[in-house]
């Protein structure tokens, strides 16, 4: 598979295989000339020489760009995720009959309510004679008290805990100043 770079020229499908396994392996140049396919005791010069090569900088340039760009979240993104998951429901997780809905059938409120599912199928039997006699689905449900604070605090219907110690010394320093005040006026009218 070759793949156009901007407006570089085409690099070939091994080099798109290293430029892939580069960033997926934590960008170990000769892990990723392994997971392409070049030979193991040669994958340390391999992965010099192919890293050097200026279309394969290129895209690994491009796939670090589009790895940062999907990484990135904004304020309304985070907002908007943190409004699914203080309004998932658990309900949502369920068929009408009360089976267990599929991840892919899920809404996104539904997913944001869930923070994880084991699944346990159970054999019987050996080779060809082995049948599933059983499953068992485990669901972990998120805690939504982070997100709800959060939009709390965005919405400024609760202080953070700094807002809230910064409240309290900005009263006491009035008081204190207050009663500076009170203080030198009765030693200015002795």
């Amino acid at each position: 598979m070759s793949r156009k770079t901007g407006t570089l020229d085409k690099i070939g499908p091994r080099q798109e295989a290293f430029c892939l396994a580069y960033i997926a392996n934590g960008q170990n140049a000769t892990q990723a000339a392994i997971t392409a396919g070049y030979a193991v005791k040669s994958a340390r010069q391999v992965a010099c020489k192919v890293a050097a090569d200026p279309l394969v900088k290129a895209r690994i340039k491009e796939l670090l760009d589009e790895k940062f760009r999907a990484l990135h979240m904004g304020a309304d993104e985070v907002l908007a995720r943190a409004a699914l998951i203080a309004r998932a429901d658990v309900r949502g997780l369920f068929k009408d009959d009360g089976t267990l809905k599929a991840p892919h059938e899920l809404d996104d409120t539904a997913a944001a309510a869930l923070g994880g599912l084991d699944v346990l199928e159970e054999f019987s039997g050996t080779g060809k004679d082995r049948v599933k006699v059983g499953e068992t689905k485990k669901v972990r449900l998120r805690d939504p008290m982070p997100a709800i604070r959060l939009l709390a605090e965005h919405h400024k219907l609760v202080r953070t805990p700094d807002e809230a110690a910064n409240a309290i010394f900005g009263a006491l320093a009035d008081r204190f100043k207050a009663a500076r005040e009170r203080k030198r006026k009765k030693e200015s009218t002795k």
